[in-house]
């Protein structure tokens, strides 16, 4: 598990170092705390112009170096979401988290957030 967990965080490193940032205006991402109790977070993208579906990849850095993915399917223009940490099965603790959302290989949305 913790092997795991480390080569995941490898490879968001190598994935902000290598992959090129994706057109910057094709993307709009969306990030809320979730209505449901306790600290829970839901991060979206849509793509702006929204001509086919794609694949968008969510790697969450947790406080502590853990790494934290999962990959869904977006339709044309919809919104893609997830909440963190219930749809990643991951624990919620207090401290700064920073995320990425891959697309086709390339980083489309860099952000992060903190939980209380």
């Amino acid at each position: 598990m913790k092997r795991a967990a480390v080569t995941l965080a490898v490879l968001v490193g190598w994935l902000s170092l290598l992959a090129p940032p994706a057109i910057a205006q094709s993307w709009q991402y969306s990030f809320q705390p979730s209505n449901q109790i306790g600290s829970q977070f839901q991060i979206g993208i849509r793509s702006k112009f929204g001509e086919t579906a794609y694949w968008a990849t969510f790697i969450v850095s947790a406080p502590g170096g853990q790494a934290y993915s999962r990959t869904i399917r977006v339709s044309a223009d919809n919104w893609g979401y997830l909440t963190y940490p219930r749809d990643f099965r991951a624990p919620a603790r207090a401290g700064a988290y920073r995320y990425v959302i891959v697309v086709s290989g390339k980083i489309a949305i860099r952000a992060k957030f903190k939980l209380r």
